[in-house]
């Protein structure tokens, strides 16, 4: 049996975390978005990803213009969310590449792993991934999470005008929270 171990170096001012047994090894960078810097074949003494090795000619910088993609560094895996190509959805520009490319993620690493959360700034949404490592395979666990106020969403519908939709999941809440809340996000005073 192989144990997975994680480590923590600084590389080029950025905070590199590996999760690495005998046979495998994975590199992060949360800085740059969570992005994988380094996928290696350990036994094979192969680098998969282009722009880590060899160690002198590492593509691993800041980008000059955190909301232009192309002078980010490129090399690696990040992911691609809300969008990969730039776009304009409902009169809201998306960048290239998403978001989550330069948002240092909430993160977390041990040897079971290592998790990513963004809570996106263009789309009530939060990404979450987790690697693992399991013998020689490593395993990427997503999920995707609609945070949007499901109430205020429904005042914003015309649809949604006098009807009735369950949005607690069972869970009461009386009256007065939920009409002190919508003021407060409409700015009135509640109180």
């Amino acid at each position: 049996m192989m144990v997975a171990r994680h480590t923590r170096k600084t590389v080029e001012d950025f905070e590199i975390h590996t999760l690495a047994n005998d046979a495998v090894s994975l590199s992060m960078a949360p800085a740059l978005g969570g992005r994988i810097v380094s996928l290696r074949d350990r036994v094979g003494r192969r680098e998969w990803l282009d722009g880590w090795a060899p160690a002198g000619k590492r593509r691993i910088w800041h980008p000059s213009d955190p909301a232009d993609y192309e002078t980010g560094p490129g090399a690696g895996l990040d992911e691609c969310l809300p969008t990969v190509l730039p776009c304009v959805i409902d009169g809201q520009a998306l960048p290239d590449h998403g978001e989550l490319w330069n948002q240092a993620p909430e993160f977390d690493a041990s040897p079971n792993g290592v998790f990513c959360r963004w809570n996106l700034k263009s789309l009530p949404l939060a990404f979450e991934r987790r690697v693992s490592l399991d013998g020689n395979e490593f395993r990427f666990d997503y999920r995707l999470e609609n945070v949007a106020d499901a109430l205020v969403l429904a005042l914003a519908a015309e649809a949604a005008s006098g009807k009735t939709y369950m949005i607690t999941n069972d869970e009461h809440i009386p009256l007065w929270v939920v009409i002190r809340s919508v003021l407060r996000r409409l700015g009135i005073p509640s109180e």
